[in-house]
């Protein structure tokens, strides 16, 4: 399989998959590596996973996401979505005392998802954040 890097974000896509997994370094990494997250061992080659990408939707406005959130990175579990539908599956999507998710709540009042949970985070109010 050789390898076709005409897709810049594909790959960053897939390094930073491995980073998150691997490098304990890598600021993501408690909330997966430390948590047992791994990749399957194809997926350890780019041309490999750039393959299955290409061949489950992958287009350039699309995530990576996980589709159980306690498996591995893997073609059984994983698809592509838009930002909006990853921001619901984060860990750090909070539940506001109304039900609500964070994310939906941000997206309402037009602000970014992680500035109005760095408020909560801090004390703000919801009202205030």
């Amino acid at each position: 399989m050789t390898l076709i890097m005409n897709d810049r974000r594909l790959y960053w896509i897939w390094s930073h998959m491995l980073s998150r997994c691997y490098k304990p370094t890598n600021a993501s990494y408690a909330d997966y590596g430390e948590r047992g997250i791994t990749v399957c061992d194809q997926w350890h080659q780019f041309p490999y996973f750039e393959s299955w990408a290409r061949a489950s939707g992958y287009e350039s406005h699309l995530t990576l996401n996980r589709v159980d959130n306690n498996k591995g990175y893997s073609p059984s579990n994983c698809d592509f979505i838009t930002k909006e539908e990853q921001c619901r599956n984060r860990l750090s999507n909070h539940l506001m005392p109304n039900g609500d998710l964070a994310c939906d709540v941000a997206k309402a009042n037009g602000i970014k998802n992680n500035t109005f949970c760095t408020r909560i985070k801090k004390g703000w109010k919801v009202e205030d954040a």
